[in-house]
C-alpha cells in the first residue's frame, strides 16, 4: 500500500528529489522528515503496518498531515525490511535508514535479537545498489556502538570519539540471560549497533557501491516527541522521549539511571541527515550536543511550572545538576564531536 505523491516543485519546473526514510513513524524519523520537508524535499516513507501508516495520512493532528494533503509525504508499508522494498526506493534519490526492525519472538536470543537490525539493513543496501537513481544513503546507528557501561569513575576524562567501539562481544552477548541481567537489553542493544556498522563496512568495502554511505552515532536524543498526536501516545515510546515519562509520575516516582552523560537535539541529527546526503558525505560520525542528568531535567521542569510540581520527580535534593567531576578534578566522559561540526556543519544545541 502506498499514497501517491507530487512531486513537482512550485518554484520551478524541476521535480522536487524524493528521500526514502525507513521507520517513517518513528521519534527521530519525523523530525528528519521535517528536515527534509523544509528543505525542498518530498518524502516517501516505510512503516511496518496499516495501523502505523493510517496513523500518518489520516490523523489531521500529525505533524506530517499538511504535507500528506499537499502530496509531498508517501507511506510504502513494509513489514519486513528484509523483504522486497522495491516500491520504498523506486525513483529515490536519496534513503535515510532509520528504521530499527524488533525480534519477532517476545523472549529472544542474542542472535534473533541482532540479526532483524543486521539483515534488513543488508536487504537495503542490496537493492538500493540496483538503484540508478539513488546518489546517498544514509544510516542510524548508536552512540551505544561506542561507548563502555563502565562507571563514570572508571573512565575518567574519556573522550569518545568515532575510533571507539563499545567492549561487547558475540561471546558475552551469548552468555546473558534478559531474564535474570537487566543490563541484557541494553548491552544486546548496543552490541547490535556495533555489530551492523561492522556489516554495513564490510558491505561497503566488498561491493564499493556508487554513493557514500554516512552513519551517525547520537547519544540519548532528547526534544518534543513530534511522532505523537496524544499524550497516550507517550506511553508506547521505547525511545529517549519515553525515558522523560518516568520524571512526570509523580514526586515518589524514581528517576531512572542515565545510561549517557550527552544528549543531542534530534533537530541536530535530523540536520545531520540531511546535509550529509547534501554534501555525499561517507564515513562514521559521532553527534553531540551538552552534557546533562535527569535531575537537571526535573529541577528545570520545576522552575518552569511550579504549577505542575506534584508530578515532577522529586529525585535526591543532593544530587548533582550536572556530571560531577572526579576527587582530583578529573572529568566525566565526553563525546569529540568535531568531525560532524567540521564535515556535516553541525552546531549542536
Amino acid at each position: 500500500m502506498s499514497t501517491s505523491t507530487s512531486h513537482q516543485s512550485p518554484r520551478d519546473d524541476q521535480p522536487r528529489p524524493i528521500v526514502a526514510i525507513t521507520g517513517l513513524n518513528g521519534y527521530i524519523a519525523t523530525h528528519v522528515a521535517i528536515k527534509f520537508l523544509h528543505e525542498g524535499w518530498d518524502i516517501k516513507g516505510s512503516v511496518r503496518s496499516s495501523k502505523s501508516a493510517g496513523q500518518i495520512l489520516g490523523d489531521e493532528k500529525h505533524v506530517l498531515a499538511p504535507y500528506v494533503k499537499a502530496g509531498r509525504v508517501g507511506v510504502v508499508e513494509v513489514p519486513d525490511l528484509g523483504g522486497d522494498l522495491g516500491e520504498l526506493l523506486e525513483d529515490v534519490q536519496a534513503v535515510a535508514h532509520i528504521a530499527a526492525p524488533l525480534p519477532i519472538k517476545s523472549n529472544p536470543t542474542w542472535e534473533e535479537f541482532k540479526t532483524p537490525t543486521i539483515a534488513g539493513t543488508l536487504n537495503l543496501l542490496e537493492h538500493a545498489n540496483k538503484s540508478k537513481s539513488i546518489k546517498s544513503i544514509t544510516v542510524m546507528s548508536s552512540f551505544g556502538a561506542m561507548i563502555n557501561l563502565a562507571p563514570v569513575d572508571q573512565q575518567w576524562n574519556k573522550v569518545y570519539n568515532e575510533h571507539d567501539w563499545n567492549p561487547y562481544d558475540e561471546d558475552l552477548c551469548s552468555s546473558i540471560d534478559p531474564a535474570s541481567n537487566e543490563m541484557a537489553p541494553h548491552i544486546w542493544y548496543m552490541a547490535s549497533k556495533k555489530y551492523l556498522e561492522f556489516a554495513v563496512n564490510h558491505w561497503v568495502e566488498e561491493n564499493k557501491p556508487a554513493w557514500p554511505v554516512a552513519v551517525f552515532c547520537p547519544p540519548m536524543v532528547f526534544r518534543a516527541a513530534l511522532n505523537s498526536s496524544t499524550p497516550d501516545d507517550l506511553n508506547n515510546f521505547v525511545a529517549a522521549s519515553g525515558h522523560i515519562t518516568h520524571l512526570i509520575k509523580g514526586k515518589n516516582a524514581p528517576i531512572p539511571p542515565e545510561y549517557s552523560l550527552v544528549m543531542v537535539d534530534p533537530r541536530d541529527v535530523a540536520t545531520a541527515f540531511f546535509n550529509a546526503v547534501e554534501r555525499k558525505k561517507a564515513g562514521r560520525y559521532a553527534l553531540a550536543g551538552h552534557s546533562y542528568t535527569y535531575r537537571r531535567f526535573v529541577d528545570t521542569f520545576r522552575r518552569l511550572r511550579p504549577d505542575l510540581e506534584e508530578y515532577f520527580a522529586a529525585g535526591d535534593p543532593a544530587a548533582a545538576e550536572l556530571p560531577p567531576d572526579g576527587p582530583h578534578g578529573e572529568k566525566a566522559w565526553t563525546i569529540d564531536a568535531s568531525k560532524s561540526i567540521k564535515e556535516l556543519g553541525l552546531q549542536c544545541e
